[in-house]
């Protein structure tokens, strides 16, 4: 088992894994930011009840700012969401380079599967943080 995890390690300049590292970022940011744009037109649609003229700049500032914390504080989770959802990504190169005679009859798991094993992994990681909340607070 170490030897393989030594073996991806050295592999992380891998033309396959740096394309996947900035898939996984990209993707991260994007939905970062389709949050983004959700929290703006949840917010102008609530404000368009409370202020007089439909609350645009109040939303948008108010988007701003929830926007930013959410990536300060789930920036991490989403990445896990995303990463597990290829993580057979780099299995596959990690098994062509170092072991093609298994990568020849590897039978990758769907896209579905790695959406369910990225979403309990974002859950768990975000629950293991809202556990440890106190203590960071404590420790500011």
């Amino acid at each position: 088992m170490f030897n393989a995890l030594f073996l991806s390690i050295g592999q992380l300049f891998d033309r396959r894994i740096l394309i996947l590292l900035l898939k996984v970022f990209s993707l991260t940011l994007l939905l970062l930011a389709l949050l983004g744009t959700g929290t703006y037109f949840l917010l102008v649609w609530i404000f368009s009840f409370a202020l007089p003229e439909n609350g645009g700049l109040a939303a948008a500032a108010t988007a701003v700012v929830i926007s930013l914390l959410t990536a300060a504080f789930l920036f991490r989770v989403i990445a896990i969401f995303v990463l597990n959802i290829f993580s057979d990504d780099v299995v596959d190169a990690v098994e062509t380079k170092h072991y093609p005679a298994r990568a020849e009859t590897a039978k990758p798991p769907s896209y579905a599967l790695g959406l369910k094993m990225g979403l309990r992994s974002a859950l768990r990681a975000l629950g293991y943080n809202l556990l440890a909340a106190p203590i960071y607070i404590m420790l500011r």
